[in-house]
């Protein structure tokens, strides 16, 4: 990922910079992804909204030293190298939040912070970051040394997504071609704040959808998904025994790792583990055998490629 940054003279000037004829006719519409404008609640996509509410700022601050606001917003858009990973839109909140907080113009903690909104750009997969040069209170964030600030952060982020990004398959899951990779998820914690799901067939990607994975990859039969972007460690521990509980409920082999197994004994919905239960992936906490029949089906034979379960 990386990042270009200028100015416009005016809000409506940096609107129709987004949704003006820039963009082809035929090219998808860009859309908001989040707006920090001080509206209690954001339900429109409309340009001239956009623009009205960011120069209602600029026209107070303007009011409050008597003249007009140089530079008065702030635009940034963020790209992604080809080849990436497409993100979701609460992945690219998360991303703009830091961005704006490293640039100064989003600090909830110790100001009001600036009028802001995010759009992205889906033709193209960028994401762009109008915001105001005067906060709500009337001051004005640090300008000088905004960009290396920002340069910086995307920096940062790029190494973050690139390292959740970069995991071998586990072993204990069969093609998910095969009876045994669709019956079986095996669910892994990662130290770069990431959960993994592997294995499953569609039913069980459309559940993982559900709680909060996304696909690793564009094609939707690939079996790898993954916890967004930004989720806090609770959200990554909620959102994977969420799953594991919703589909050991439709008789899937859902197996955790030792980090998420210890979570869910701490949960206190474990079943107790024997001497000879493996310590990573172990089997799920919520496992519960299924029919012999179904079984059956799962095992699979050595020449199909697929994996004998131990019971």
């Amino acid at each position: 990922m990386y990042a270009t940054t200028r100015f416009h003279t005016d809000a409506q000037d940096a609107v129709d910079h987004l949704y003006g004829p820039a963009f082809r006719p035929l090219s998808p519409r860009p859309t908001l992804v989040h707006a920090n404008t001080g509206r209690p609640r954001t339900d429109t996509d409309d340009p001239l909204t956009f623009a009205k509410d960011l120069d209602v700022q600029l026209s107070a601050r303007s009011s409050l030293i008597g003249a007009r606001v140089d530079a008065p917003v702030w635009h940034c858009v963020l790209e992604q190298n080809p080849g990436s990973r497409r993100l979701a839109d609460a992945e690219w909140t998360f991303v703009a939040r830091r961005v704006l907080t490293a640039a100064g113009f989003d600090e909830p903690a110790t100001s009001p912070g600036c009028p802001w909104i995010a759009v992205r750009n889906r033709s193209s997969e960028d994401l762009h970051l109008l915001a105001t040069t005067a906060r709500r209170n009337g001051s004005r964030p640090p300008l000088p040394a905004t960009n290396q600030r920002v340069f910086d952060e995307v920096r940062a982020i790029t190494g973050e997504l690139n390292a959740q990004d970069a995991f071998d398959r586990s072993p204990l899951v069969s093609s998910a071609d095969t009876i045994e990779g669709a019956a079986t998820v095996v669910l892994r914690s990662h130290t770069s704040r990431v959960v993994t799901a592997e294995g499953g067939d569609v039913l069980a990607r459309a559940i993982l959808l559900g709680n909060g994975f996304e696909l690793q990859r564009t094609a939707f039969d690939d079996g790898w998904m993954r916890t967004r972007y930004g989720t806090d460690t609770d959200g990554l521990t909620t959102c994977a025994l969420t799953s594991a509980k919703e589909l050991n409920a439709l008789g899937y082999d859902v197996r955790l790792d030792a980090g998420l197994s210890r979570a869910a004994k701490a949960a206190g919905r474990h079943r107790p583990a024997t001497a000879s239960q493996p310590a990573a992936p172990a089997p799920s906490p919520f496992h519960r055998p299924r029919p012999a029949a179904a079984t059956s089906l799962r095992t699979g034979t050595p020449s199909s490629g697929a994996m004998r379960r131990s019971r």
